[in-house]
């Protein structure tokens, strides 16, 4: 078994090192800038070279353009640093991945661009390895652990150079060490996720409430204590950039299912064009792995030889955080839903949840929108700008 999971995280680390080569030399003309959406509106960091960085004209550029710019200083030691985000309060808070790249990078400028891809690069084969160790108790085929190359939101992610990589690595390494109870592991891995992305507080109320409901108290002690770098960072956040920006908390969500409705009439009146047709792939695709996570989880099976207790508690953090992704979902707005690189990314862990479900009879289901997926994750290396 420890084999064939080596096996896939070879063989996906070669699938990323042939990804990552054809858009260093074809896209991005072997600029390791271009993995980032630099844009030109947005001041650029003073650690950034701009007659050798590839520079979007008139762009506002995209998230990973902030995270390099947190990643070349992430003490905000230069008040231009602090310039060159467009919301300072909200960016700052998501520290673990520019932080993690500048320490990779030695903080050196011309190796920490280098640096942010290679973790993205490193979290895509550590996601296939989490979840062959995650499914090494069920009966699936272990190769189910390379659906993870047919996600969109992975792709997505690795071009743009945003820090969803590595929240969700940190998501799944969460649950796998809760699954095979190791509360410290569980700890360190939420609180690094909560750091890298807010949302993931989310996964860290499920696994709280999961545990309580287990009476595993030392866990729920651990991951209380968990918090304590994470309430830290943002207070020490909130009073020294209080007055550059607001949380965002409200930027992203509106009514429930309002802006659904809306994408959902913009995807009927865009007609028959490609990038339309695309766009409606890749929503639909996503509400029916929101359906197919809470069917199969509805429909598990307890034909897997786990103990009564696994049985109890796995399916179930499962379950609490695939409601809470539902929620955000339906609150999400037009900012999210404009544009497939929004949702495909934001909502990459459902993907995640779905291989996740533990001893489900009908496998064939389990698997099916991965390969339905594989068609644009192809498509998006031609053309997702």
């Amino acid at each position: 078994m420890k084999l064939t999971v080596r096996r896939n995280v070879i063989f996906a680390s070669l699938i990323t090192l042939c990804v990552y080569l054809f858009c260093y030399w074809t896209k991005f003309q072997g600029n390791i800038t271009g993995f980032f959406r630099i844009g030109s509106i947005i001041p650029l960091s003073p650690y950034l070279d701009a007659t050798k960085a590839l520079i979007y004209q008139g762009e506002l550029g995209y998230d990973g353009h902030l995270f390099l710019s947190l990643a070349f200083d992430p003490l905000l030691q230069n008040p231009a640093t602090i310039l060159a985000l467009d919301n300072p309060l909200y960016r700052y808070r998501r520290i673990f991945y520019p932080m993690l790249g500048y320490l990779l990078g030695l903080g050196n400028p011309r190796l920490i661009p280098a640096a942010l891809v290679a973790i993205n690069a490193l979290c895509i084969s550590s996601l296939v390895g989490l979840m062959g160790w995650g499914l090494r108790q069920t009966r699936e085929p272990r190769w189910h652990a390379l659906l993870v190359l047919c996600i969109p939101g992975v792709w997505l992610t690795f071009i743009f150079s945003t820090a969803d990589l590595v929240s969700t690595t940190l998501l799944v390494l969460a649950i796998c060490c809760f699954r095979y109870r190791r509360p410290w592991a569980t700890g360190i891995a939420i609180a690094a996720g909560c750091l890298t992305r807010e949302t993931l507080l989310l996964g860290w109320l499920s696994l709280v409430i999961c545990a309580i409901g287990d009476r595993n108290w030392r866990q729920v002690k651990i991951l209380f204590m968990s918090l304590i770098p994470v309430v830290s960072w943002n207070v020490y956040v909130l009073v020294r950039l209080s007055q550059q920006g607001s949380s965002s908390a409200g930027l992203n969500f509106t009514q429930p299912l309002v802006d659904i409705g809306g994408k959902f009439a913009a995807l009927i009146s865009g007609g028959w064009q490609m990038k339309n047709l695309f766009e409606a792939y890749l929503f639909l695709l996503l509400i029916g792995v929101f359906c197919l996570t809470f069917y199969l989880l509805r429909k598990k099976s307890s034909r897997i030889g786990q103990t009564r207790s696994n049985r109890r508690f796995d399916n179930r953090v499962l379950w609490i955080y695939a409601g809470f992704l539902a929620l955000l979902f339906a609150f999400s707005n037009e900012l999210i839903f404009t544009y497939y690189v929004g949702y495909g990314r934001v909502f990459m862990d459902i993907f995640c949840l779905l291989l996740l479900v533990l001893g489900q009879p009908r496998t064939w289901l389990k698997v099916l929108p991965f390969f339905i997926a594989i068609i644009p994750c192809f498509a998006m290396l031609g053309f997702a700008q």
